[in-house]
């Protein structure tokens, strides 16, 4: 597969660091909005090709694919534009910022015969059965607590008074979108659609975008939480209890370190952390399989099933949650 990718921020280079290290994984071409940045980025991971036009790019015939790395705001047009001209896109989480506009470039995708994916690592690690057959394990689950609060790297610039984009509403930021998304996937593959939601968020001084929030998916028979923050560093394990034993999983995005333990307090360990580029690996693979067998592919169907379903329950999370633009 020839892949191009649209920016070029420490996870377009993680990601590369996968991608590369897969059988027929070529770098065809980079952009940025800079040349001089696109040109070090591409000759860094063996790139010919850089472009600082997106249309250009879009147009090159030699690209199969691309990846999609860009501020979260952007994900949707871009992902159109290389979709009407070809191309495959893998995107990094959220696709899109309503479930409307992911509808419609999946019929935009389904149109062009494309495969439009999104990059999300618990979905495509190959752990993901173990945890979900082992919640039979569990006996009746009445309860779970999902937790992703990871202390941003850009809080300290933000408290100097500068501007990430990851902290700016009008780019998509904000910790719901950047973290509780991996909560609400990991939610969903486990427990399916919840029947209701609430949610609360506590935003940044003037409402720049979301610090942390809190959101309850009620089910007929159980209540699963979901806590995320930008703004703090989570120390303990995210928990599902059963009335015959409990699961811990160390991180809800990446599956890192699930136990089970029984009702007697045996432990059992199912899965060990992996690292990021096995896990991103495992996206890009999937990603490659998908576009082999087609947009029909059923492997890639569900994935786009899981997305739509996802991207529904944060549009009414972002609607319960006082306080969203959006």
């Amino acid at each position: 597969m020839k892949l191009a990718t649209v920016g070029t921020s420490w996870i377009t280079d993680s990601f590369l660091d996968s991608y590369l290290s897969l059988e027929n994984a070529v770098l065809q071409a980079v952009y940025s909005r800079k040349q001089e940045r696109a040109r070090f980025f591409a000759q860094k991971h063996g790139a010919h090709t850089w472009y600082d036009s997106l249309a250009q790019m879009a147009a090159d015939a030699s690209i199969d694919a691309v990846y999609i790395a860009s501020p979260n705001a952007l994900h949707e047009e871009q992902a159109a534009l290389f979709l009407q001209n070809g191309k495959h896109v893998l995107c990094e989480k959220p696709m899109a910022m309503t479930k409307k506009g992911m509808e419609r470039l999946y019929a935009l995708a389904d149109r062009e015969k494309r495969v439009y994916c999104e990059a999300i690592m618990a979905l495509h690690n190959p752990d993901l059965p173990l945890v979900q057959s082992a919640l039979r394990r569990l006996g009746k689950i009445r309860s779970a607590s999902l937790d992703f609060s990871q202390l941003s790297s850009k809080y300290p610039a933000f408290l100097r008074g500068e501007r990430p984009n990851i902290f700016l509403r009008e780019l998509g930021g904000g910790c719901l979108m950047d973290l509780g998304i991996y909560n609400v996937y990991l939610a969903y593959l486990l427990f399916g659609q919840p029947d209701f939601i609430s949610a609360e968020s506590v935003f940044l001084p003037n409402r720049l975008a979301d610090a942390c929030g809190a959101a309850l998916l009620q089910y007929s028979d159980k209540i699963v939480t979901l806590t995320y923050s930008k703004t703090a560093q989570s120390r303990i394990p995210s928990q599902i209890l059963g009335d015959s034993g409990a699961l811990t999983i160390e991180s809800v995005s990446q599956l890192g370190e699930v136990i089970l333990i029984d009702s007697e307090g045996q432990r059992q360990t199912l899965c060990r952390p992996r690292t990021r580029k096995e896990l991103m690996a495992f996206e890009a693979l999937d990603f490659m399989r998908y576009t082999e067998g087609g947009y029909l592919y059923a492997p890639y169907d569900q994935a786009r099933k899981a997305a739509l379903a996802v991207s529904g329950i944060m549009e009414k999370i972002r609607h319960s949650a006082r306080g969203f633009g959006f």
